[in-house]
């Protein structure tokens, strides 16, 4: 029996080529070389032609993130001038190196997961190259959707009219042909696996040692708190988060349920009321764009006099907001979070809110009164780990410094241009690289949660690989 599959693999295989071969339109087989995940050396041997380039901020699209390399080609096809990127994708098995210096060569086992073809040339033809590739698409794989799934987008794909999408299953391959916002020819395959598609929510999923449903639960008394209705509220305005849930809570029933728990903590012991002040704080936080009751309201249907009496009502606990103009509305500056480090006794709790604080970049504001947070998370991490070794947030911490040793990394290769100077960073780039790689082998040794492991893992391997990092964690412009 497995002789036979193997047979039959390989007899498809020359068929697949064949297929390729035979696609009459080059663009048509440029794009069904998707079907076909080869790595990106095995493609550098079937086009020798072509250089592989290492993911670079410079020379990225908006549209296509994610990837480690690609190849460019360019042709021409009538009056209609081609250019063809081949993009490669992180194997989905990663083993680092032993040691921490560049490995280009690993760039190598990158697979490829996308093909991007954009043209240009005269209007009446670049229609009548839209419509073949419609046609020959659609005698291939039937007729096509004309938008992309609600969960999914590219860059300015709001702008690509008319739009034509085929999925193919397996191997999972989607086709989309185009026309971009400036009537461009666009012609698009990737495979679901490379994540080209991008979802419109980037949500970071809340820290465990700060997850205020589990502290709520573990170290909070259930005595004489509205415990339901504040993990109701958690569970609602966290779902909404991610992307889950269907609806916001009433505003002022979100607003009291978070008063009368404040109001009940005053009444803890000092322990207690630290983890009751860390809930309500992650609770308010939770209801959107650190709290800002006018927008929170005017999603759910109220209004700015009702925001603002919600508003006293909770400065009326101790709560203040400052007002910002670019966010339209009052940003919460968390107080509860302050008074629950200043009072907790708990180790566990003393985590929590310590991790709350780190992955925020000790930045309570909300509007960067600090841009280069890495540098406190860089030596408070390091401080906190040395005062409690035996913390059981280790592997959390000593992610966020690899992170913020990885900004530097970032900013030196000019991941925020317009807003820092890439050679202001440029002499300490080798040395926070190797630190940022030491810290995510140790987040990997430290911790059980297999997400974290993978996430340390890829940074790590991308920094020995010689990828640049694509963005930064803890380098913040408000704007």
């Amino acid at each position: 029996m497995t002789t036979c599959l193997l047979g039959l693999l390989f007899l498809a295989l020359p068929m697949l080529a064949a297929a390729q071969a035979d696609s009459g339109d080059p663009v048509l087989r440029e794009l069904l070389a998707v079907q076909d995940p080869v790595t990106a050396s095995v493609w550098l041997q079937r086009h020798p032609e072509e250089k592989l380039q290492l993911f670079a901020v410079k020379i990225a699209k908006p549209a296509v993130a994610g990837w480690c390399s690609r190849t460019e080609k360019q042709f021409q096809i009538g009056t209609i001038a081609w250019t063809r990127d081949s993009y490669f994708y992180l194997p989905s098995t990663l083993n680092l190196p032993y040691d921490n210096r560049l490995h280009p060569e690993l760039a190598g086992e990158c697979r490829l997961g996308a093909v991007w073809i954009s043209g240009a040339g005269p209007s009446a033809d670049v229609d009548a190259e839209i419509a073949r590739l419609n046609s020959d698409f659609s005698s291939r794989f039937g007729e096509p959707k004309h938008r992309l799934n609600v969960d999914e987008s590219f860059f300015g794909s709001a702008f690509w009219k008319p739009l034509s999408l085929w999925r193919e299953k397996p191997p999972q391959a989607n086709y989309l042909i185009a026309k971009d916002r400036d009537q461009h020819p666009l012609a698009l395959a990737w495979l679901a696996a490379s994540q080209l598609a991008t979802p419109f929510s980037d949500y970071d999923p809340v820290s465990q040692a700060a997850d205020p449903i589990v502290v709520a639960q573990k170290f909070v008394p259930q005595a004489g708190l509205p415990a339901e209705r504040m993990q109701a509220l958690l569970q609602t305005e966290l779902s909404l988060i991610k992307g889950n849930g269907q609806q916001k809570l009433d505003d002022t029933e979100f607003v009291n349920t978070i008063a009368d728990w404040v109001k009940a903590a005053a009444g803890l012991d000092v322990s207690h009321r630290a983890a009751a002040l860390l809930v309500a704080d992650r609770a308010l936080d939770a209801g959107g764009g650190y709290s800002n009751l006018e927008v929170r309201s005017s999603e759910t249907g109220g209004n700015v006099p009702t925001a603002e009496s919600n508003r006293k009502k909770l400065e009326g606990l101790g709560a203040t907001f400052h007002y910002s103009e670019l966010d339209g509305g009052y940003l919460y500056q968390h107080d509860w979070l302050k008074q629950a480090q200043a009072l907790s006794a708990n180790r566990q709790v003393g985590d929590a809110i310590f991790v709350d604080l780190l992955d925020r970049g000790f930045d309570t504001s909300g509007t960067c009164a600090v841009s280069e947070q890495f540098r406190r998370v860089i030596r408070e991490g390091k401080q906190y780990l040395t005062a409690h070794p035996q913390t059981a947030a280790a592997a959390e911490i000593l992610m966020a410094i690899a992170d913020a040793n990885r900004d530097i990394v970032a900013l030196a290769d000019g991941a925020a241009p317009g807003y820092s100077n890439s050679k202001t960073y440029a002499a300490e780039k080798n040395t926070a690289r190797v630190s940022a790689i030491d810290d995510y082998r140790q987040t990997i040794a430290a911790t059980t949660d297999e997400a974290l492991k993978q996430k340390a893992t890829r940074s790590a391997w991308e920094l020995i690989a010689g990828i640049e990092p694509a963005k930064t964690r803890f380098f913040c412009v408000y704007d």
